[in-house]
């Protein structure tokens, strides 16, 4: 019926109307509640990182043997690395390919700095809505919860997940016998860690793992930094029986597919860019590589930051090469462009995550700069809780709750796992800490760290003489600290 029909009498002032029939209205409501930027070929990512030609194939290859292998008893693979490890190019490349070779059936980006993306309110509207498109006997089942229900979209993760994913999928799949039975169930989530809440984090793999208790046809790939709420809700059993975990660790070898991906863009620039054919030699040495290789930590995030520093064509690219592959300048300089500065805006955004910065930053100047000749360490070569926390006058479990919020960029010990080592797991974290044109307001300046060591190292001596019995086995440690002092 048209809009005011046979209406008589009245006045209207200022406001939008829209006469909206019930597919229009469906369409609206969709349009409304999806995140459109959270596609894998939407518009708002474009250009979005991917893998390199001839990298990554090891991990590439075991997703893909997971989603074709039906008696698998995993319905969820999750695959977690520390920051800049290229887990959102590896989750790109695989949904470009899975979308190709039609086994796509949605996708989600998670963006900490996108209002829409940063939550868990547009997540199961999105992955539904692809999957009316995805799995076209599901869309009907789907419309008809949301013309029952306006209000479904504001409901909780695990209704939304129940009621318009897990319902209508069965509820299709039970209406029709020669219902599709194509290829299109792969649901891909990336940068989970990037939503928020910690606790929205949690619920939503459990509402996952429940949906696919009953036995969907969906499968689910998940990428995310292992953050402790994540790795809790993993660690529950009925999450664990259906998961396989896929960690991107030194068995992946990335130093050699960041070595590749170096040599190919290097090789590019020298072709493209407008002085780089002017030093020929330069581009092929191995050792400029090899340094760069050596800098990046395994982290690919590096390699792709000193690329296109270096690739910028308004600027010459030998002089920003040298840049690189230089110390960085000290806080001296007068003019300086910085040529990590995406990556150092990544760990700055890391950093803001921690509840008392300056205590966390009092820890990180110990693992820092402690000697390692009197500082009791692991087999692995870490500095342990059990001293850490002697030395530096903590209680149980304080060392722990400060850096968890780090995991993706240290590795840190269960903290029942008294004697284990805590690690930096990308040299370029610990330089960015120790340079205050990079790090700003964490900057942590030796001589001020050891100061404060110094004190500490008095406390403990003090503590060593009254407490002997607890510290028997520390003549060594004890000799070299007092060396120190």
């Amino acid at each position: 019926m048209p809009l005011f029909e046979n209406s008589a009498h009245f006045s209207i002032h200022g406001g939008t109307f829209n006469d909206l029939q019930i597919n229009d209205k469906l369409n609206w409501l969709w349009h409304q509640s999806v995140a459109h930027g959270a596609l894998y070929n939407s518009k708002e990512r474009f250009d979005p990182p991917k893998c390199h030609p001839e990298t990554r194939l090891a991990v590439l290859d075991k997703i893909e043997k997971w989603t074709v292998d039906r008696s698998a008893s995993s319905t969820i693979m999750w695959l977690s690395g520390p920051v800049g490890a290229g887990k959102s190019a590896i989750a790109q490349t695989v949904c470009e390919r899975s979308g190709s070779a039609d086994k796509l059936a949605a996708a989600f980006f998670f963006s900490r700095t996108t209002s829409d993306r940063n939550t868990d309110k547009t997540l199961v509207a999105t992955i539904a809505s692809q999957l009316r498109t995805s799995i076209p006997e599901a869309r009907l089942h789907i419309d008809k919860v949301v013309e029952n229900d306006v209000s479904i979209f504001s409901k909780s993760i695990a209704t939304q997940f129940d009621l318009l994913i897990k319902n209508p999928l069965s509820e299709a799949a039970s209406c029709a016998h020669n219902i599709s039975t194509g290829s299109r169930d792969l649901v891909v989530i990336d940068g989970l860690d990037e939503c928020k809440d910690n606790e929205l984090q949690y619920a939503m793999i459990l509402a996952i793992a429940l949906i696919l208790k009953q036995k969907t046809r969906l499968r689910f790939l998940i990428f995310s930094r292992s953050e402790s709420r994540i790795r809790d809700a993993f660690n529950r059993e009925e999450v664990q029986k259906i998961t396989r975990q896929l960690v991107l660790d030194q068995s992946f070898n990335p130093e050699a597919d960041i070595e590749r991906f170096l040599k190919y863009s290097l090789d590019e620039i020298h072709l493209e860019h407008p002085l780089g054919r002017s030093f020929p030699g330069l581009w092929s040495i191995s050792d400029v590589v090899r340094m760069i290789v050596q800098k990046c930590s395994g982290q690919f995030i590096y390699a792709a930051t000193v690329i296109k520093f270096i690739g910028s064509r308004r600027h010459h690219p030998i002089e920003r090469l040298n840049a690189v592959l230089r110390s960085i300048p000290t806080s001296t300089a007068t003019q300086w462009e910085n040529p990590f500065a995406e990556l150092d805006a990544l760990y700055i955004q890391i950093l803001q995550s921690v509840s008392d910065p300056r205590h966390t930053l009092f820890i990180l100047g110990a693992l820092l700069f402690l000697d390692h000749s009197y500082c009791r360490t692991s087999a692995i070569g870490g500095k342990n809780y059990a001293f850490m926390e002697d030395f530096l006058s903590l209680s149980e479990g304080n060392i722990y709750l400060s850096l968890v919020d780090l995991q993706s960029l240290l590795y840190i010990p269960d903290p029942d796992s008294r004697q284990a080592g805590i690690l930096f797991l990308h040299t370029s974290f610990s330089e960015f800490l120790q340079n205050s044109l990079r790090s700003g307001p964490y900057f942590i300046d030796e001589t001020t760290a050891q100061d404060s060591l110094a004190l500490g190292c008095l406390k403990y001596l003090t503590k060593a003489e009254i407490h002997t019995e607890r510290l028997s086995n520390t003549t060594s440690g004890m000799s070299n600290c007092c060396n120190w002092c």
